[in-house]
């Protein structure tokens, strides 16, 4: 029984995103999940990304009912506590962070201490894991996130957010992993988002950064979507990527692995369907203004 909370919740999030009128029971459900932190503890780690796709749907369909209150505060405790390396679920977060970037007000101490524990888990699992390298899904998880926030918030409101932990330290992350780009290709919109912003980003960014943010971004320009698609996919545990002793394995999980339902993923709007159509004549365009501008 307990197996199946996790896939009443995707559907759950379906019914969100198709409904027309907020429904007393989604409300109530909403905040069941947001007020007890229960839900968020270790042993719920299967149950998490479920939870997770419930709330964005309700960020995404009835944002005004986050847009202040308990429910705002509850939201921004719950990414906090799932960016540390202990509980492991930087992914999930990201995702409700997004979303979050996306539909609501970023109050500046929110976005700064979220940037922060961002960098915190980009170099805790580099310094941490047997290859010395930050799991895939953690980098393009980091990038997808990113390159909503600069669309939605502004690209001057990101740098000024780094910024304030450390001057330029976004151009320094992304010198580092400025290569896992063009791995971006979870959905078409996160793909386009991720060309649209970093396209942007190149004008602002040192030459060296540039060169691999360009390289990466024809890769992912190049890239196709067979559009085959399992009926699940299971998340990949990156506990098991660690060195011995980075972190506390004495604890057991109920279960370790969470399936996702793809036939169940809400489908979101893109902003800029009408005003970038093409993502890589995007970058084409860009790239060559660029050379323009540096010649």
């Amino acid at each position: 029984m307990t197996d199946m909370i996790g896939y009443a919740f995707q559907l759950y999030a379906i019914f969100v995103a198709n409904s027309t009128t907020l429904s007393p029971n989604y409300q109530l459900l909403a905040n069941s999940i947001l007020s007890n932190k229960d839900n968020w503890e270790k042993d719920m780690k299967y149950l998490i990304p479920a939870l997770a796709n419930y709330l964005v749907a309700m960020i995404y369909k009835y944002p005004d009912q986050f847009t202040s209150g308990a429910g705002l505060t509850s939201l921004q405790e719950i990414v906090s506590h799932l960016m540390k390396h202990d509980v492991r679920m930087e992914p999930t977060a990201m995702t409700l962070a997004g979303a979050m970037f996306e539909k609501l007000t970023a109050p500046e101490a929110f976005a700064k201490g979220f940037l922060l524990a961002v960098f915190h888990c980009m170099h805790f699992y580099r310094n941490n894991t047997k290859s010395k390298l930050i799991p895939l899904a953690i980098t393009k998880a980091v990038w997808s996130c990113l390159a909503t926030f600069a669309i939605y918030q502004g690209l001057q409101s990101l740098y000024a957010a780094c910024d304030s932990i450390q001057p330029q330290i976004f151009f320094m992350v992304l010198k580092s992993e400025g290569d896992k780009l063009k791995h971006v290709t979870m959905t078409p919109r996160e793909r386009k988002y991720t060309i649209v912003a970093f396209s942007q980003i190149m004008a602002d960014a040192p030459t060296d950064v540039v060169e691999i943010v360009a390289k990466s971004l024809l890769e992912l320009c190049c890239s196709q979507n067979t559009g085959f698609q399992l009926a699940s996919s299971v998340t990949t545990n990156t506990e098991d990527l660690l060195v011995d002793g980075a972190i506390d394995q004495t604890f057991a999980f109920q279960r370790s692995e969470y399936i996702q339902l793809n036939a169940a993923k809400v489908e979101v709007s893109d902003k800029l369907a009408q005003e970038i159509p093409s993502p890589e004549a995007f970058f084409l365009s860009s790239l060559t203004q660029l050379a323009q501008a540096r010649t």
